[in-house]
């Protein structure tokens, strides 16, 4: 609304007006989140400012007000915040504005993108973070940025979101770059099935029939049409039922015994 109503440098101005005129905490809480809904330099200063602040809330509303910022110029202060965060919240807060800003810079990727992606890959301090930074750089459609998708399957911690990543960027770039997407879901596959992982598998042992080992015997047995048939069939214990069918109808027939020469009906 307020770049709406006027130019962001003098509702700016303004903005850092009444911040100045306004006391305590209160009023910053009121005037201070203003600013990023009229960035410039000078309101960035002061929100940089309160990042740093020694009291907790003033930095904890400063941090807020900056991973809320939504320029590009808010990376270093932003990155500044993440990599000396005093608590674990602090620390979230200001990735999580690293990992926006970084997303919506994806509609037009380029080499300092696909830095900024790396240095924030190379200083994340577990897994949860670089989880973060994956779930942006899997909508970056460039193929440096299909590369440091495929450099995080190397991380256990990460592999089910960096297996995403690369399977979303593959089929984003896949028409203006297919053999850098193809070589990338080969060693997605070599990854999910390593070579000579068939080797480590217990060999199943070979199925035998529950009838192995009995002594055969042979029956025959009259259909309905006055045919006759011989079976021969490993031994059965007595009166055992079972189902047979003949042109597609079942039926239920018993052994009488286990002599050769035992008949059923169907």
């Amino acid at each position: 609304m307020l770049r709406r109503a006027a130019a962001p440098a003098r509702a700016s101005a303004a903005v850092r007006d009444a911040l100045k005129a306004a006391s305590g905490f209160e009023g910053q809480q009121r005037f201070l989140p203003l600013l990023a809904g009229c960035p410039d330099a000078d309101g960035l200063a002061l929100v940089e400012a309160a990042a740093k602040a020694s009291d907790a809330p003033t930095r904890s509303l400063g941090l807020r007000t900056l991973a809320d910022w939504p320029e590009i110029s808010a990376w270093t202060p932003l990155a500044a915040a993440y990599a000396e965060a005093a608590s674990e919240t602090e620390r979230i807060l200001a990735l999580r504005g690293l990992a926006r800003l970084l997303g919506e810079q994806n509609a037009k990727p380029d080499a300092q993108l696909i830095g900024r992606y790396r240095d924030l890959f190379a200083s994340a301090k577990s897994d949860s973070d670089r989880k973060l930074v994956l779930g942006a750089l899997a909508a970056c459609a460039h193929p440096d940025a299909l590369a440091l998708a495929v450099e995080q399957l190397a991380s256990p911690g990460v592999r089910a979101e960096a297996t995403l990543a690369v399977k979303n960027i593959a089929s984003l770039i896949k028409a203006q770059h297919p053999q850098a997407a193809e070589a990338a879901l080969q060693k997605l596959r070599g990854i999910s099935r390593p070579a000579g992982s068939a080797a480590l598998l217990p060999e199943e042992p070979p199925r035998r029939s529950p009838w192995c080992g009995l002594p055969a015997c042979s029956f025959q047995w009259q259909s309905a049409a006055g045919s006759r048939r011989t079976q021969t069939l490993r031994a059965l214990p007595a009166a055992v039922a079972f189902r047979g069918r003949r042109a597609g109808r079942p039926g239920w027939g018993r052994i009488g015994s286990w002599n050769s020469g035992a008949s059923f009906e169907l």
